[in-house]
């Protein structure tokens, strides 16, 4: 195929790979290992071992039919994941390579642009058609046999003898420093690929059965099937969430809806990447325990949903249910995102109607999976201007990448929306529920960093944090409300505890605040405690008097609350165990006569 225009020997050509394999493209891992160790001898040391180690390979899998189909291999694959880790800022590791797996040709023609080809054209390419080039010489093949088994030995005892005299501070440097290893090239996609055949070569016939004593109990006594449906979104960061805090209202269109939702502002995902994500959602296994994979030959929720006689479906207008729908009714609308996520209503409520007793419906979005956040929403939805229109975000300011991106959002909320009132039509008929949930969130270019599914013990909070909302037809909320006031009263009461600790604890004026049970205690090491009772009282108009979530079925609960006062002086030796006590018969008899007041010393 290439006409050959010099010739070295086998070891030449190996050592050559090697040097350009390592040091030609991880520029990244060498900035990172530079920012670690500094210029000294643990920064020379680490490249040395690594160049052995690299070397050593070559010398093992580079022979005459290998040699140049491998380093052509390696070279593409060395500027491919490059071009990817610079452009985006993400690690290589095995969830990364199993997203990639299950990413459909839409989601992948989002991710190539003029400038991957030409970085892939100059990166890989015009590297691998001068290997190929190169005329190799082999020795005879005992002869090039002892030689390769040499100079591997040779470079294993020189990385042996560096390795070995400081291990324990070798490993405790790998240890603190793991992320390293998702930088080095080829290391980290070689080590991916690995572990991702391990996973997907996994075969396994009857799935293994979870929560086979599951039973279904109703909780309204009405008569009526339970209707619920969960609403995966895709992508969607809790930090742009205006139910959240976020200054924009990316969630204009739940407002109407807001005084039976429930926003969960501290919910974090199972893994930063769908095809991780996904299926630990449903699994039966936490995060910590979650294995990929696991899914093909494990029952999930759907199954015990499905066994305690619900109906369910799962509609899907994103790039697959990942396992999780394999034995379940499922719908897909479009493929390669074609269409748009209110495709997922298309004749929702009569095909609720269709289904008999109680069901469950998972609508899967395509939400706002980048980094065409463009595409994910109608021209009607870009309320936020100007928004970037490429998939290459190196070519956007960051502030078009985040428009785009809470256009996005607002879209996901109007979807919402409208499922609440589809929802809303039904309720005559079923008790009606409905949960949001994100699968991972996105990093928008926060310290350089793009896209999602980054190791998730290296990964950036925008890439963890996600909303989560529920909401229920306004007479179960009140009958919800009615049935848990007692448990939500005393959540309220340690929130606010927390609330005013996180504010009003001031260890350095020796004021502390403790929450002992269910109530609330301020002591004070102060003399005077008619000073601090008179602050109290200023302060106390500021105390809430009902539910301090802006949205929420809590909100309607009131909040009585008291303050009582203390001080060393009122007791022997300065005991603070003693001022507590004190302070907290006070407050029970503040609260016996009826609460809302600051007590007296």
């Amino acid at each position: 195929m290439f006409k050959s225009a010099a010739s070295v020997s086998s070891l030449a050509y190996n050592f050559l790979l090697s040097f350009l394999l390592l040091f030609a493209y991880n520029g990244i891992f060498l900035q990172k290992l530079y920012a670690v160790t500094g210029s000294g001898w643990d920064f020379v040391s680490v490249n040395l071992i690594v160049f052995l180690f690299l070397f050593a390979a070559c010398n093992l899998l580079l022979w005459p039919k290998t040699a140049k189909p491998l380093a052509v291999f390696f070279l593409m694959a060395n500027a491919v994941c490059l071009y990817f880790m610079a452009d985006y800022h993400i690690a290589i590791d095995k969830i990364m390579l199993l997203n990639a797996l299950e990413t459909d040709s839409a989601e992948a023609a989002d991710l190539f642009n003029k400038k991957f080809f030409a970085f892939l054209l100059i990166g890989g390419i015009l590297p691998a058609v001068f290997f190929c080039r190169l005329k190799i010489r082999f020795a005879p093949l005992r002869r090039e046999f002892l030689l390769r088994l040499g100079l591997t030995a040779a470079g294993l005892a020189v990385a042996a003898a560096v390795l070995f005299p400081n291990y324990k501070y070798a490993a405790q440097f790998l240890r603190n420093n793991r992320s390293l290893k998702y930088q080095l090239l080829p290391v980290n996609y070689v080590g991916a690929v690995i572990s991702a055949v391990k996973i997907v070569s996994r075969t396994h016939h009857e799935p293994v059965a979870v929560g086979r004593d599951a039973v279904f109990r109703p909780y309204w006594q009405n008569g009526k099937p339970v209707l619920m449906v969960l609403v995966v979104g895709e992508t969607a960061r809790a930090q742009n969430f205006s139910l959240g805090g976020y200054p924009r209202d990316t969630n204009r269109d739940l407002l109407p809806y807001a005084g039976d939702l429930f926003y969960f502002a501290n919910t974090v995902s199972c893994g930063t990447s769908t095809a991780v994500s996904l299926p630990c959602m449903f699994s039966a296994a936490g995060r910590r325990d979650f294995k990929p994979g696991s899914e093909v030959y494990t029952e999930n929720l759907l199954d015990i949903f499905a066994r305690t006689g619900y109906r369910v479906l799962w509609r899907e207008n994103n790039s697959g249910c990942k396992n999780n729908c394999n034995r379940v009714e499922t719908e897909t609308f479009c493929r390669n995102y074609a269409c748009k996520d209110e495709i997922l209503l298309k004749d929702f409520v009569a095909r609720a109607n269709a289904l008999a007793g109680n069901a469950l419906i998972v609508l899967h979005q395509q939400g706002s999976h980048g980094p065409a956040y463009y595409h994910r929403y109608p021209a009607a939805f870009e309320r936020y201007a100007p928004a970037c229109q490429t998939e290459d975000l190196s070519l956007c300011p960051q502030s078009e990448i985040v428009n785009a991106y809470d256009n996005s959002i607002a879209y996901t909320s109007h979807i919402l929306a409208e499922t609440v009132r589809r929802l809303k039509e039904l309720s005559d008929r079923y008790n009606v529920i409905m949960l949001y949930v994100s699968d991972h969130g996105e990093s928008l270019g926060e310290n350089g960093i793009y896209l999602h599914a980054a190791p998730y013990m290296i990964a950036p909070e925008e890439q963890t944090r996600i909303p989560m909302l529920v909401w229920l037809d306004p007479d179960n909320a009140d009958a919800l409300r009615a049935g848990y006031g007692p448990v939500v009263m005393s959540q309220l009461v340690c929130f606010v505890a927390n609330q005013w600790k996180k504010h009003f604890d001031r260890p350095a004026e020796r004021v502390v605040c403790r929450l002992a049970d269910s109530l609330f205690v301020i002591g004070c090491a102060d003399k005077n405690c008619k000073e601090l009772e008179e602050e109290l009282h200023t302060l106390y108009g500021q105390m809430p008097h009902e539910c301090v979530a802006s949205v929420g079925l809590m909100k309607m609960v009131p909040i009585p609350q008291s303050i009582a006062v203390a001080c060393t002086s009122e007791v022997r030796g300065r005991n603070w165990e003693a001022v507590f006590q004190l302070c907290r018969q006070r407050l029970e008899a503040v609260q016996q006569a009826g609460g809302d007041q600051v007590s007296q010393s």
